[in-house]
């Protein structure tokens, strides 16, 4: 995915294993809705990449997925929100700005602090 050099590509995973698929699916989905309706972002499912070989449909290899551009504006927003609904939910988060990358897999309020800092020093130039 080409990101203009002033957004942040998120790429968010339910990722706990307490859920099963349907429950990580479900609020993936949930939070595509929620997040669609709040403005912060352009928010949707990860495209760009072809499904695996054999793979009947690419959703159902990407369960519990979803891509969020966003600005710097939007930022602390979005992680209060993911803070306040999903602190106690394991959830992967990929951050990429001018080809810089980081992955932090959020397990607690404090992961999901530790990746808002992340992706502003990503935003602000600094790694």
């Amino acid at each position: 995915m080409t990101v203009a050099e002033d957004l942040l590509a998120l790429t968010l995973t339910i990722t706990d294993s307490r859920l099963d698929e349907d429950e990580r699916e479900g609020m993936a989905r949930q939070l595509i809705e929620e997040l669609r309706g709040s403005e912060l972002g352009e928010v949707g499912r990860p495209r760009g990449e072809a499904p695996p070989p054999g793979a009947k449909s690419w959703i159902a290899e990407a369960t519990g997925v979803l891509s969020v551009l966003i600005g710097a504006a939007g930022l602390r927003p979005l992680f209060d929100y993911l803070i306040e609904r999903y602190r106690g939910h394991e959830i992967s988060v990929e951050l990429e700005v001018q080809g810089q990358k980081v992955k932090i897999v959020a397990r607690s309020q404090e992961d999901l602090v530790l990746a808002h800092n992340a992706a502003a020093n990503l935003l602000n130039g600094r790694r």
